[in-house]
């Protein structure tokens, strides 16, 4: 099975975060409100990436052509232009009144914005989706029992992901030989447990 792209933007973002030095906390699946923000001085910060449009029609995205159908052997049958909602949730938590601040809020959460702006932009291009990305436009989320503490922007992003052509075939058994299944998925050199490739592991039990 090939590498998804969305887990490899979530890593990607969260390692420039880490080599810049910003400190936010990446969540991947179902977005909860931020807690009591922490006691230490400076910006508490979340970004949340939930798979699928969550605002409400929870569409997963949308299939179209290959994008590089001729790309074999990880030729491309289809593509699916997956959606994500991605929350920028922030608060200044320097002092009680920074706390309570809508002008802070705002602040931290557009402080926030560009930094997760560059590093998923020069993730994707790592990735190979970099021309390929559509951004909708930032929703600023105004209720409280949704977001308890500062601010919080929700923007629906979308990268192509290829539905590829990997074939199950199932090489019949000879005299000589036991029946081996060959999983055409694998473009990695990963090994299974027993060392050998994922493509030629054997069917048959020792």
């Amino acid at each position: 099975m090939s590498e998804h792209v969305w887990p490899m933007l979530f890593d990607g973002v969260a390692a420039v975060f880490t080599e810049d030095g910003v400190t936010a906390e990446h969540a991947f699946g179902d977005r909860k409100p931020m807690q009591q923000p922490a006691t230490a001085a400076g910006v508490r910060a979340k970004i949340s990436w939930v798979p699928g449009d969550d605002s409400g029609s929870y569409l997963a995205g949308k299939f179209g052509p290959p994008i590089s159908p001729g790309q074999f052997p990880t030729r491309a049958l289809g593509t699916l232009l997956e959606a994500f909602t991605i929350y920028l949730e922030a608060v200044d938590t320097s002092s009680p009144k920074a706390r309570a601040s809508d002008r802070a809020s705002y602040a931290a959460v557009r402080t926030l914005l560009e930094v997760w702006y560059r590093a998923f932009y020069h993730t994707a291009r790592e990735v190979g989706v970099g021309g390929h990305v559509v951004m909708g436009n930032p929703v600023w989320l105004k209720d409280k029992r949704v977001v308890p503490q500062g601010a919080c922007l929700r923007i629906l992003v979308s990268a192509p992901t290829n539905m590829p052509d990997y074939p199950v075939t199932i090489v019949g058994e000879t005299s000589d030989a036991p029946a081996v299944a060959e999983l055409g998925g694998s473009v990695t050199s990963n090994v299974d447990v027993d060392g050998n490739p994922v493509e030629t592991q054997r069917t048959d039990e020792p």
